[in-house]
């Protein structure tokens, strides 16, 4: 399945600047070090949370005059995969989670910043469900990387089904599962979702 005519992977303006940069190209564009993809809870049958987090990711990385010549996702060029990168595991298992609900990446950008989550319209990534706090949880992003802290919610935050304590930090990686009450998430490196993005281009299952 075309992630992109599925509609399945939100925003369409920051999916296509990453599928259509190039490896160089990539320190240079406003992702951060790791993009949060958050998945669409099964009952959003209006779109309210799609659109509330959507919201949340253009106003975290703008469209820019720089970022005006993206092509049409019609004209992306057919990528070539190689039988190893075809039946690689990971590749497979990340693009089929992917086709399987609407998604949301958000950049994580910046250094020395806090990126706030939360039910409230004024959290910088707003997860508008029942099940997240007005202010539930932080990204603390640093030059040493990014930690996630739970702001004492009170359905807990969880790194690969771990909960979270009040006095603990704990460091994230490319590919660590996440949890905001109900609302499931990763956090992927920008240029292994390009690769994963760019194979899909062009590959129905």
């Amino acid at each position: 399945m075309n992630l992109f005519v599925a509609g399945k992977l939100l925003p369409p303006e920051l999916v296509a600047s990453l599928v259509d940069a190039r490896p160089h190209q990539l320190d240079q564009l406003p992702f951060g070090s790791l993009v949060l993809v958050v998945r669409a809870p099964s009952d959003d049958e209006g779109g309210l949370f799609m659109a509330d987090l959507v919201r949340s990711a253009l106003k975290e990385t703008p469209p820019s005059s720089a970022q005006a010549n993206w092509m049409p996702t019609s004209e992306f060029p057919t990528v070539p995969a190689t039988q190893q990168e075809a039946s690689d595991a990971d590749q497979i298992e990340l693009l089929t989670e992917l086709t399987a609900a609407p998604h949301c990446v958000v950049p994580l950008r910046g250094t020395e910043r806090i990126i706030e989550i939360g039910r409230a319209p004024s959290s910088d990534i707003r997860l508008s469900d029942p099940s997240v706090s007005a202010r539930h949880a932080q990204f603390l992003i640093g030059d040493g990387g990014t930690r996630v802290v739970d702001l004492g919610s009170k359905n807990g935050s969880s790194v690969n089904g771990r909960r979270v304590s009040a006095n603990e930090q704990p460091w994230l990686q490319s590919m660590d599962r996440l949890s905001f009450g109900r609302i499931q998430a990763f956090v992927c490196d920008p240029r292994a979702l390009r690769g994963v993005l760019r194979q899909g281009v062009r590959i129905s299952f």
